[in-house]
């Protein structure tokens, strides 16, 4: 494993490591991650914004056009649930590697469900350095 991966590579192991619980995530490369899965979303959301508002508003009646925003929306669909499932399934995953970073239970994550205090104390397990291990 490399010591400190570029950006890029962090967010294909990210990916890739979306089932992978029992490893660690040091703070850097759990802050790079989630900043660059924030800027994929806001991409995606920028594409949602352009076929839906841009181009969905046009007042056109040619029926070419309606048939490529039907396929373009169709495409963006299936892209952004099978995205948002990995991304779900992958975020689960770095969060408790994360946990396991600061010698705590994955357990722990289960914090998410306690209504305001829970997020607030997850947060701030998350920005606590990495704990010396054997």
């Amino acid at each position: 494993m490399v010591k400190n991966p570029d950006p890029i590579s962090l967010l294909g192991l990210f990916y890739k490591g979306a089932f992978k619980y029992d490893e660690r995530t040091n703070r850097r490369d759990f802050w790079i991650t989630i900043f660059l899965n924030f800027v994929i979303a806001l991409f995606f959301h920028g594409i949602w914004y352009l076929i839906i508002y841009v181009w969905g508003a046009e007042k056109s009646n040619a029926m070419t056009s309606y048939h490529l925003y039907f396929f373009f929306t169709l495409v963006m669909i299936l892209v952004s649930f099978v995205w948002g499932v990995w991304t779900l399934f992958s975020n689960i995953s770095i969060d408790i590697r994360r946990l396991h970073d600061i010698n705590r239970s994955g357990a722990w994550l289960l914090l998410v469900f306690v209504p305001f205090i829970g997020p607030i104390i997850l947060l701030i397990m998350y920005m606590q350095p990495s704990k010396n291990y054997l």
